[in-house]
């Protein structure tokens, strides 16, 4: 539900009353759901363990080089902690 409090009283009255009018509408009206698009069906069989694998490796793989990246161009001659 939104609510506009930016109409003064007789504008929102107004408002109010024409939604009043168009409450029947929404409560008997026929308002029928779009039809429903096709999906092509995935087949987890081409999926296999070795290939889930493989891509997590490769994922892996690509957060070490942008961490190790990172670290290097924000290397600085500070200190380290103690």
């Amino acid at each position: 539900m939104l609510l506009d409090f930016s109409h003064n009283n007789s504008e929102a009255f107004v408002r109010g009353f024409i939604k009043g009018l168009a409450a029947p509408i929404l409560l008997f009206g026929m308002f029928p759901a779009p039809p429903m698009m096709n999906a092509p069906f995935i087949s987890l069989d081409s999926v296999t363990k070795k290939s889930i694998n493989d891509d997590w490796n490769a994922i892996g793989c690509d957060f070490a080089k942008v961490i190790s990246a990172h670290a290097q161009a924000n290397q600085t001659d500070r200190p380290a902690p103690k």
